[in-house]
């Protein structure tokens, strides 16, 4: 269920470039290690982010963990040749 502050996050540039940006470090370092052995403050220094401003965005590691996962499957289906994207009606990823 999406909710109000769920959309008005999802318009926000910067809330977009963060949460891209923790997952995108948190996928670099579990390339390095388990990701039972990554801490919020791992992810955050390597982000150069605060920890505080981690948990505006997830409650732990896990939650983002399955973020990053759930990012991961939708830029796949979008990348199939004639699937609209979604949000955009009728858009097809080659062509917007």
């Amino acid at each position: 269920m999406t909710t109000t502050r769920d959309r008005e996050e999802q318009a926000d540039p910067r809330v977009r470039r963060t949460k891209a940006a923790l997952r995108a470090t948190l996928i670099e370092l579990v390339q390095h290690r388990d990701l039972s052995r990554i801490s919020v403050a791992d992810v955050a220094e390597r982000a150069g982010i605060s920890r505080s401003t981690f948990y505006d965005h997830y409650r732990d590691v896990h939650e983002l963990a399955a973020a990053a996962c759930t990012a991961m499957i939708d830029e796949l289906i979008d990348a199939i040749p004639g699937r609209a994207a979604p949000g955009r009606p009728g858009c097809r990823p080659t062509r917007c």
